[in-house]
């Protein structure tokens, strides 16, 4: 059935963000006919690796960071993985600091180029398949990441994604660049779910939307999986991996 609120025990309705995506409603939608919204994860779904370090691999290969960053940013990855507490906004503002004062535009030409060079080779057939006949099969398909709004931007362009719901970046006061500040709060675990919600009610109105399938591999996706009438764990970490057969969700091994 169609979810069109949310509001988990431990959460607030503070935590809502509004999404930047760009959209105006659409009165043709009715509640006989529900759009039905299909939300893939971006990092280890939809590519096989996670933007965020091969983005630091990138700038180190263009020698845009220093040691000192480098190893911060280590040590976070190092916490990530053993499922420790850490700051996702923090060091997300201390990488996108390296572009502190850049213009929107350079900054998108830079990660379109990333993403061209580097990025693109982590893509699998299946990734593509699984996006042509889910728009065959007339959903509305949108990419819900934790990374970057300008690294995902060139992703949607790339499987022909319908929309973006990412982590935005802070613009200066004139709208010129960017603060190097995270705006509002990363688009990660339970505030997927809040972003679609705000997203889709304002797009489509109330009632006239489902989520009808998630995809995702990492247990913090498994929020946005359980809000779907489906949810798939695809190339899951232990964790998902657990939780998806606990919930009855099928495994997917994109390659």
């Amino acid at each position: 059935m169609p979810h069109n609120s949310y509001e988990p025990a431990q959460a607030a309705q503070d935590d809502f963000i509004e999404t930047k995506e760009a959209f105006s409603p659409d009165s043709s939608y009715t509640p006989e006919d529900p759009v039905k919204i299909a939300a893939l994860d971006f990092d280890g779904t939809l590519i096989s690796g996670q933007s965020g370090s091969e983005l630091v691999y990138y700038l180190i290969s263009r020698k845009l960071m220093d040691w000192k960053l480098v190893l911060k940013v280590g040590w976070w990855g190092i916490r990530y993985k053993l499922r420790l507490p850490v700051e996702q906004s923090e060091v997300r503002e201390d990488i996108f600091s390296l572009f502190t004062n850049k213009s929107t535009e350079t900054v998108s030409k830079f990660m379109h180029e990333f993403h061209t060079k580097h990025l693109i080779r982590m893509y699998t057939q299946d990734v593509f398949n699984e996006v042509a006949r889910l728009q065959r099969e007339g959903y509305y398909v949108i990419i819900v990441s934790a990374s970057f709004m300008h690294i995902v931007l060139p992703a949607a362009e790339h499987i022909n994604a319908d929309a973006v719901l990412a982590t935005q970046m802070q613009h200066t006061v004139d709208g010129s660049g960017f603060t190097g500040k995270v705006d509002g709060l990363p688009v990660e675990g339970e505030q997927k779910v809040y972003s679609i919600v705000e997203f889709a009610n304002a797009k489509f109105g109330e009632n006239n939307w489902v989520l009808d399938c998630a995809y995702g591999d990492h247990y913090s996706d498994w929020h946005m999986l359980d809000f779907a009438v489906q949810g798939y764990a695809v190339n899951p970490d232990t964790k998902m991996e657990d939780i998806a057969k606990q919930k009855g969700w099928p495994i997917l091994h994109w390659k």
